[in-house]
């Protein structure tokens, strides 16, 4: 749009603002008033004539803002002559036109021509911008005089509004200004031509759209890039028999950007053989076309692209590649699984290469698993473990057998990937081989891998308390240490009751390696039942970090639930009891700062004297006091007071004297 044509336009929208802003006080009295006489014809009639009558009086201009509002929703045509006298008002011509605007009655336009003699300034404007609004055909020869206004705003709008009438007369008057229209108003009668062909093409005039377009395309004039590419779409819908030809022929122009507009109607052709010939286009292009011509041809949804698109893929042009290998995802069949397979191997980027992963992972039909499977098992390791992980994330459960055949391999990342599908992949009929697997693997490399397909593969038997069965038979024949470590390790991970018995009998195995893979097992276990078995080695072992292990796996244990306050304050109490370092009371002191309960406060209040962890219990202490406002209020205060008197944290303080002056307003 045109600038001085965009501040005709901007002066109007500006006024409706102000009307909206200003209306915000009293919008809802507005709904209120109107909701009250729904369905009460006579009261929504006498509503109606007391805003008239204010419109037409001498009321403040407020009260008039607010009737055109009001107006706006209930107006009927008696409402018209009383909204039409305010038009040539510059005050109060904008609230008019608000109001009448969307009125459906010919009265309406009749105000609005009638005003066009009387207004002045940004009013006429405004009101010549209400004629365009509402497509005003009978005011075309009103608004021919204007274009030659020696106001240029008022000219530019007059324009616009001829465009929107949309009829023959006011398109030719318009083809005839543009050749001889002042510099300042060319783009403003460009924009208006476009919007006469638009809404001749609506009435479906498409002879004398195209002939407006066509005159744009080749007038001699400057014509910005805006104007001239909407001309040429607009010939294209308004011709469709011809279409493709100047399609054909733009896309290839030297000028980029009538490529790009060219190629972007492709996707709504719908004759038959489109996509052929488009698609035959296509290594003629320059580089950045064929990118954008591959991605409208995936767009058609239609197969026959697929062989210039599998072409584009050994492009040498990267974006190219990278467009073709893409749509191939979209539109591609199992031919594409070798093509999108070497593109993987041959990717001269990331980029490339995660783009052949996405295609081959979005590639839908027949046989296409059994494909990828088959190039996967001779692929070299690097291109395996990614069509591996293809495989995984297609949920290919055909390709099982051949995972386990490539989890028993001896390339490190194969065994992996191959162990992390199998996990999602495998069902529990195949958990004994998996388990085998495991029991048979050197090293650690796909070992942590390998014990979470296990239990991943464990948890899809429906039956809870046979979950373990199949790893603990095979625990009791493993003699192995590091395969005995990571069945205990399985075992945390299925977490049922035989697992657990199993597991804390392991803390007597006479090999060390064996009881730090139950302690930590124990640590890690999924729910409560682990918690008096993990205090009883707390209070017993003498290994450092076996303590620490134990403490952590308790606090963690304490902070997911699950049991009572009380229990919750006997674990803490235990714990703190056995606690040797400062370390270890910090750990137990975060794990009390979330129980809501007066005898937690005991347990903490000692730790105020210790200055290694103060700083901590200060804070357990605050957080206790914090969750009991509500049920004991009185400990809560006698906590906050202490707190007051004895820290020197300003921060603590200021804590401490907020929960005090809450308890004081519940209080009162």
């Amino acid at each position: 749009m045109h600038l001085k044509h965009r501040t005709v336009s901007w002066i109007v929208v500006t006024c409706m603002v102000v009307a909206w802003l200003s209306a915000d006080i009293t919008a809802k009295t507005v709904g209120e008033e109107i909701a009250a006489t729904r369905g009460n014809a006579n009261a929504r009639k006498a509503l109606e004539m007391s805003y008239v009558r204010i419109v037409k009086s001498d009321a403040p201009r407020e009260q008039k803002v607010h009737a055109c509002r009001v107006l706006r929703v209930i107006g009927t045509v008696d409402a018209v002559p009383a909204l039409a006298g305010m038009l040539a008002d510059k005050k109060l011509s904008h609230m008019a036109r608000y109001a009448l605007e969307p009125m459906p009655y010919p009265k309406v336009g009749q105000a609005l021509r009638d005003a066009l003699g009387r207004a002045k300034g940004t009013a006429k404007i405004g009101v010549i911008h209400s004629l365009g609004v509402r497509k005003d055909k009978e005011a075309v020869d009103l608004l021919i005089p204007l274009l030659k206004d020696t106001d240029d705003q008022i000219a530019g709008a007059a324009a616009w509004a001829l465009g929107r009438a949309g009829t023959l007369k006011a398109a030719r008057v318009l083809a005839k200004f543009r050749t001889n229209a002042p510099a300042g108003l060319q783009v403003a009668v460009l924009d208006a031509s476009l919007t006469a062909a638009e809404q001749l093409l609506i009435q479906g005039k498409r002879n004398e759209a195209a002939k407006i377009y066509e005159d744009i395309q080749t007038s001699a004039a400057k014509v910005p890039e805006y104007v001239r590419m909407g001309a040429f779409a607009g010939l294209l819908t308004a011709r469709p028999d011809k279409a493709v030809p100047r399609i054909i022929k733009a896309i290839a122009d030297k000028d980029a950007m009538l490529r790009g507009t060219a190629i972007a109607h492709i996707a709504m052709l719908k004759e038959r053989g489109i996509t052929e010939r488009f698609a035959a286009e296509l290594p003629r292009l320059p580089a950045e076309s064929q990118v954008l011509l591959i991605r409208v041809l995936v767009r058609r949804g239609d197969l026959a692209a697929s062989p210039a698109i599998t072409t584009a893929v050994t492009s040498p042009n990267s974006e190219v590649r990278m467009a073709a290998v893409e749509a191939l995802g979209e539109i591609g069949d199992a031919s594409s699984v070798k093509l999108l397979v070497n593109a993987i191997d041959d990717g001269k980027s990331y980029q490339e290469t995660q783009a052949a992963v996405v295609s081959l992972l979005q590639l839908s039909g027949d046989g296409i698993d059994e494909i990828i499977v088959r190039y996967m098992k001779t692929a070299a390791p690097a291109i395996r473990t990614k069509l591996i992980d293809v495989l995984r994330d297609r949920h290919a459960v055909i390709a099982v057998p051949n995972l386990l055949n490539e989890a028993a391999g001896q390339d490190k990342d194969v065994r992996k990937a191959a162990f992390k599908a199998l996990a999602v992949l495998a069902t529990p009929k195949h958990l004994l081989r998996i388990i085998k697997l495991l029991v048979k693997l050197e090293g650690d490399e796909g070992r942590k891998e390998a014990e979470r397909a296990v239990v991943m593969v464990s948890r899809r038997i429906d039956n809870k308390t046979s979950r373990a069965d199949a790893t603990l038979a095979a625990l009791g024949g493993v003699r192995g240490t590091t395969a005995k470590c990571s069945l205990l390790r399985v075992l945390q991970g299925i977490g049922n009751t035989k697992a657990f018995n199993v597991v804390r009998t392991a803390l007597k195995d006479k090999e060390p390696a064996v009881q730090d893979a139950a302690v930590r097992a124990l640590a890690d276990w999924p729910d409560a039942r682990a918690t008096d078995t993990l205090l009883e080695v707390f209070q017993t072992t003498g290994d450092k970090t076996h303590r620490v292990v134990v403490l952590r796996g308790c606090t963690r244990l304490l902070e997911l639930g699950g049991y009572s306050t009380q229990k919750a304050i006997r674990v803490c109490g235990e714990l703190m009891n056995g606690a040797r370092l400062p370390e270890e009371r910090k750990l137990v002191l975060a794990c009390l700062a979330k129980v809501a309960d007066p005898a937690a406060l005991k347990l903490v209040e000692p730790c105020l004297m210790d200055n290694e962890v103060k700083a901590e219990a200060e804070l357990a202490m605050l957080g206790i006091a914090r969750a009991i406002i509500g049920s004991a209020r009185d400990e809560a205060r006698a906590a906050a007071n202490k707190l007051l008197e004895k820290s020197t944290n300003d921060t603590v303080r200021n804590e401490a004297a907020a929960i005090i002056q809450k308890i004081d307003k519940i209080k009162d």
